[in-house]
């Protein structure tokens, strides 16, 4: 039996109610990235989600699917480099594992790239940590370039929006 294609919508994070469901794909995605839970802070986490709502240049959404909220996606744009070009910066994209290797990681990133161009960005970056190697197998599959050496805090990946048609072009 074939799996139907999720059709996916991105709706505003609702904190009064999904609050906890966002710390748990915080916790989730620290366990994966670092190996373990060591210095997770809630407290933290509570702080950049109030930070993250209150930008009106950040995406602070949940994905889902018929209503059923399947991930999470944090996101800032336009941001500004030091040569004044536009970038758009992904901070988190987040699927549950019934959802994970079913191809919509690209579909994720593809919306959040369509709302860096619609501002005006050139390109795209973000930061992941080279422990996590779904990740970085991915981000180098969709196209990331490494920028510069690795950091303590990840490594520096960067993609180019020149050339690239939004959805539905």
């Amino acid at each position: 039996m074939m799996k139907q294609t999720p059709q996916l919508t991105f709706t505003a994070v609702d904190m009064d109610r999904d609050l906890e469901l966002c710390l748990e794909f915080r916790r989730e995605t620290h366990r994966v990235s670092y190996g373990n839970l060591d210095h997770f802070s809630r407290d933290d986490t509570l702080a950049w989600f109030e930070a993250l709502a209150a930008n009106p240049d950040a995406g602070f959404l949940h994905v889902r699917d018929a209503g059923e909220i399947i991930g999470q996606l944090e996101y800032q744009c336009p941001r500004t480099d030091a040569e004044g070009q536009r970038y758009g910066y992904i901070n988190l994209i987040y699927l549950v594992p019934a959802y994970r290797h079913r191809h919509l990681g690209g579909r994720l990133q593809a919306y959040m790239l369509d709302q860096f161009q619609a501002q005006g960005c050139t390109k795209a970056r973000l930061r992941y940590l080279p422990h996590n190697t779904a990740a970085g197998a991915f981000y180098r599959r969709q196209g990331w370039q490494p920028v510069g050496v690795v950091q303590p805090n990840g490594q520096l990946m960067e993609k180019s929006l020149a050339g690239r048609f939004r959805a539905g072009e």
